[in-house]
């Protein structure tokens, strides 16, 4: 899993929510919306999926998972896996919502509502 996806995790929940979407590639300098976006999938989703539950329920990594079975995803798009995960706004009596053990470094926050998606190595 990318480290970039515990700050996306962070700044959805402080803020509106969003759906982070692991194995599908966003080209940045691609002007054309309908080739912006590249499914590549990602390899063994269910190892993902263990790992991401795993890490959430990390007090190391995360002070709380505010996921539930339903908020993960695996979607067969084209014989691709893409996971996409439905991270919901923490309520405000469990915000910030930080990484890292670290209250200061670790809580971000984004200024718009989007999905990002991160690109999975695996």
């Amino acid at each position: 899993m990318p480290n970039s996806l515990w700050d996306t995790y962070s700044a959805f929940a402080n803020t509106y929510g969003g759906t982070i979407l692991l194995g599908v590639v966003e080209h940045m300098d691609e002007q054309d919306n309908a080739k912006r976006f590249e499914i590549v999938g990602v390899e063994d989703a269910d190892k993902i999926r263990k790992d991401l539950w795993n890490t959430v329920n990390s007090r190391e990594k995360v002070n709380i998972n505010l996921l539930y079975d339903d908020d993960i995803q695996t979607i067969d798009v084209d014989g691709k896996k893409v996971i996409a995960i439905n991270v919901p706004r923490a309520d405000y009596t469990v915000r910030p919502v930080y990484i890292n053990n670290n209250l200061s470094r670790g809580t971000f926050k984004r200024t718009m509502k989007a999905t990002i998606i991160v690109r999975s190595k695996s």
